[in-house]
């Protein structure tokens, strides 16, 4: 979990968070991609598309502006 989460950190690092409205994180691991992303953009987007549904269901309630989805169409 701690390497997943750095990757996260790593990756956001790079970002321009001034002009980034949304991001689609693909794939979730035990950490929540929110609580990293949203440390550069209190206001970012932030959808996860986790393919397998039954993981999907187990995770937790995204907050407000956040979502999982486990099918393509659900992205829109």
């Amino acid at each position: 979990m701690a390497e997943r989460e750095q990757e996260l950190r790593e990756w956001a690092s790079q970002i321009d968070w001034l002009h980034t409205h949304a991001v689609v994180c693909i794939g979730y691991s035990d950490i929540e991609p929110w609580t990293v992303l949203r440390e550069w953009r209190s206001d970012m987007r932030v959808i996860v598309f986790e393919p397998d549904a039954a993981k999907a269901a187990q995770m937790p309630d995204a907050p407000d502006g956040c979502a999982v989805v486990s099918h393509l169409v659900d992205l829109r």
